[in-house]
Parts: C-alpha cells; sequence; structure tokens
C-alpha cells in the first residue's frame, strides 16, 4: 500500500474518524479534532504500521501530509526499505 495511504489509515484510526480523507496538501488545521495530542497518536500510529521509528524533532518540522510522507519515505529508504508513494 502506498504510505499516503497508510497514512491517511493511520490519521483515520487516530481520529476515530473512518471517513476522513487526506492529500498531500492537507494540513492538521483542515483536520477536524486534529491537534498536536492527536498528532502523537497518528505518529504513534504510523510507527506501528509500519514498523519504523520517527524521531520527535523531526516530526515536529511536519506542517502537510505530503512532508509526513517525505519523512517516511527517508526513514524507510535508510532502513533498505523499497517505498510507494
Amino acid at each position: 500500500m502506498a504510505v499516503i495511504r497508510q497514512v491517511e489509515a493511520a490519521i483515520r484510526t487516530a481520529l476515530f474518524d473512518p471517513d476522513i480523507l487526506v492529500d498531500e496538501q492537507t494540513t492538521a488545521a483542515d483536520v477536524d479534532g486534529w491537534d498536536s495530542l492527536s498528532h502523537v497518536r497518528i505518529i504513534l500510529e504510523i510507527e506501528k504500521r509500519l514498523g519504523i521509528s520517527i524521531d520527535g524533532s523531526e516530526a515536529s518540522y511536519v506542517k502537510t501530509v505530503g512532508e509526513l510522507v517525505d519523512l517516511i519515505g527517508r526513514i524507510l529508504s535508510r532502513s533498505g526499505k523499497v517505498i510507494q508513494r
């Protein structure tokens, strides 16, 4: 599954809303209920789904879903995993 779809699924799970749709330009402000606490839940859910660890300092600079996908791509590349954006 493409990374963006994994991120979308993680956001849905973390925010308890199966109907959320995101694209690469989506920001936290665009999604009802996406606050600092739910941001942490989203990151934890992504880590669990993808088997990665996202550094908190890196995650704090992420402003859009696209930036999050790029960060995940860099992490997966460093670990030698093949990604589908």
